[in-house]
């Protein structure tokens, strides 16, 4: 029993704990066996003095055993494993205040704090750099910063500035797509390229700006960002005082619920996905009266939110057929007689399921969200061999596992097509547009309005339910403004409790005299209404001109995007594309011709803008194959449609 306990300390403890335990063994006066008594029960010690430890070494005393570290990991491993490759990228956002003066720390922060160390970019507003600072005095190891400093344009000579510091270890495609200085606004926006588009714009308001034009600015820029980049990921981020963006962008989320400046949130994050980010506040950055903030990625992507389905699936081995057939030779169908029609059906097809199930294997296999309906064991053996080509440094072994799997997803990409042109044989239209959305990751976000469909005009009349021709307000000549018209029609809004919304009126002259004299601006409650070149009303440009050629690149450039999705088709050599379209527009394409002509451009093809005489040409080639050597008629001035 003695010998016992000390192997015991031996492989449990360290040698510290065990020399402890020998001390105490040895100060006491008494024998080994009075320290440690057996219960009656004869699995447990007790050593007087001590507290009972019930543990699995019982006879330890508790104020000497020391584990060495807790059991068991903490949570979030994984992420602390793979810092650099998040859903979303981390972010660290801090005011300075004199970047300069603060560059010791940063450089110490980034390299022995792992929280800003694992950042993948870092935020830095108000700088307060000038062009007397060098590029190298703010560098960063291991980052790439893109530098906005402030200009002459805000009116001011020192102050503001801007600073993005993209971590190398998670992109090194980064470049600067925007950038903007007035006395309102200072923002700058990085596009960041790795997988998919990611853009951040860092932005400062200063304290005494016009909150209301830094707003329209800034939703200017985004809305631009946006429509080029309708897939990316949009991150918001900066100082901005008493600003809101959420009025300007609904759909934008704002991620920061701390204070950052004594009781008020100044630093704000706003991003385009909900629940995106997790915000942690951190401590100043040197004398700066700002808290650095920690944006923590909370978004999970597909793989872990969708559940992963699982499916039994039947594989033939190699010689089943030759098996299955084997045994159909051999057997006696005459056993399977019968008067009566249906038991002799059930028996045969029954008999031959048996035979099937003996020759064959059921295999049962997990499907994940985001994998493509075409995927399959080969292509995803073919890409295993490309990894392990690439990490053997082998570049011929590389170049050729490269174009063994491109020319495998090329092979599966036809025989999934040849499936899906299959479908249309059996009149299943809803296999054929699921199969033509795989293939071009086409995702409509057209969502259709329930309800009736008078609900329109009961929109209508309940919105101009207080409309009434006010007195005095008969239209005056086209080109003459009347100011008492006016004076009436201000007077009458209050009269009714209508509030002119001034900043939304716009100004648009259509003036098709020769002697062109200029007109005074529009005036109301001392305001002047914004004058404009074309306006958007209802889907169409209006032009002061009526050139209509805003309008004509508009539905161009729509055009365009619409037959994206046909190209792809086109590019995976299906005959979908012609299937899917109106049998009209096959049988005719002249008339599909003069339509998109009438729509596109009126007038001669001098007048026309450039590259648009041949929009409708290559829209009627993407649309079929069997479309190429048709001439399309350029419209002339003869043929000019109205």
């Amino acid at each position: 029993m003695i010998g016992c306990p000390q192997v015991t300390l031996t492989n449990i403890y360290e040698k510290q704990v065990v020399r402890k335990a020998n001390g105490i063994l040895d100060c006491v006066n008494h024998p080994l066996h009075c320290l440690f008594e057996v219960l009656p029960s004869g699995r447990r010690f007790r050593v007087p003095g001590f507290k009972l430890n019930r543990t699995r070494s019982s006879f330890i005393p508790s104020a000497i055993r020391r584990r060495r570290q807790k059991r068991g990991c903490r949570a979030g491993a994984l992420a602390r494993r793979q810092p650099l490759k998040p859903p979303l990228p981390s972010l660290f956002l801090t005011n300075a205040g004199s970047l300069a003066n603060k560059m010791d720390e940063l450089r110490l922060q980034a390299r022995a704090n792992n929280v800003v160390k694992d950042s993948c970019i870092l935020l830095i507003t108000e700088t307060w750099l000038h062009s007397s600072i060098p590029d190298s005095a703010i560098e960063l190891a291991g980052y790439t910063a893109q530098r906005h400093d402030r200009t002459v344009n805000s009116g001011k000579s020192r102050g503001g500035g801007l600073c993005v510091y993209v971590n190398n270890s998670w992109c090194t495609n980064t470049v600067t797509v925007e950038s903007h200085c007035s006395s309102d606004l200072e923002f700058v926006t990085a596009k960041m390229q790795e997988f998919t588009v990611v853009m951040i714009t860092a932005v400062y308001i200063p304290p005494d700006a016009n909150a209301n034009s830094a707003i329209g600015l800034l939703h200017g820029s985004i809305s631009s960002q946006q429509n080029k980049y309708p897939d990316a990921v949009q991150v918001i981020t900066g100082d901005f005082n008493h600003a809101d963006l959420k009025a300007a962008l609904p759909k934008f989320h704002q991620h920061v619920k701390c204070a950052t400046r004594g009781a008020n949130t100044l630093d704000k994050v706003y991003s385009n996905i909900k629940l995106g980010y997790r915000a942690r506040p951190l401590p100043h950055l040197g004398q700066s009266d700002h808290l650095s903030l920690l944006l923590i990625p909370a978004y999970a992507p597909l793989t872990k939110t969708a559940p992963t389905i699982t499916k039994t699936v039947t594989t033939w081995p190699e010689g089943a057929t030759q098996q299955l057939q084997d045994c159909f030779d051999r057997t006696n169908w005459g056993v399977f007689e019968h008067q009566v029609l249906e038991v002799f059906t059930d028996g045969v097809l029954c008999y031959i399921k048996n035979c099937i199930d003996t020759v064959t294997v059921d295999k049962r296999i997990r499907v994940y969200p985001n994998r493509k309906p075409w995927m399959n064991r080969e292509v995803q053996q073919l890409l295993k061999e490309r990894i392990t080509a690439f990490k053997s440094g082998d570049k011929a072994l590389y170049s050729t596992a490269r174009a063994n799997l491109k020319r495998g997803i090329r092979k599966v990409k036809a025989d999934y097509r040849r499936r899906i042109e299959d479908h249309l044989d059996s009149n299943d239209s809803r296999q054929v547009w699921q199969g033509v959305q795989h293939f071009t990751n086409y995702r409509a976000n057209l969502g259709a309005a329930d309800g009736d469909i008078a609900l329109a005009e009961e929109l209508n009349l309940f919105f101009a339910r207080f409309e009434v021709t006010p007195p005095g307000t008969a239209s005056p000549h086209p080109t003459v403004h009347s100011s008492l018209n006016l004076t009436l029609l201000t007077a009458w809004c209050g009269d009714n409790n209508l509030l002119l919304n001034i900043t939304k009126t716009k100004e648009l002259i259509i003036d098709y005299r020769r002697k062109k004299t200029d007109i005074q601006p529009l005036i109301i409650n001392g305001d002047c209404v914004e004058r404009l070149a074309d306006f958007h009303f209802l889907g169409v440009h209006i032009e002061e001109d009526l050139t209509w050629s805003v309008n004509t690149s508009e539905l161009l450039k729509k055009a365009q995007q619409r037959l994206y999705f046909l190209r792809i088709l086109r590019k995976n050599h299906t005959e979908t594309a012609g299937v899917l379209l109106p049998s009209h527009h096959r049988e005719h394409p002249y008339i599909l011709h003069r339509c998109m002509v009438h729509q596109l451009h009126s007038g001669s093809e001098e007048s026309a803008p450039e590259g648009h005489q041949h929009g409708p040409k290559k829209s009627l080639a993407a649309l079929s194959t069997h479309w190429k050597n048709y001439t399309v008629p350029v419209a002339s001035k003869k043929h000019r449609t109205s």
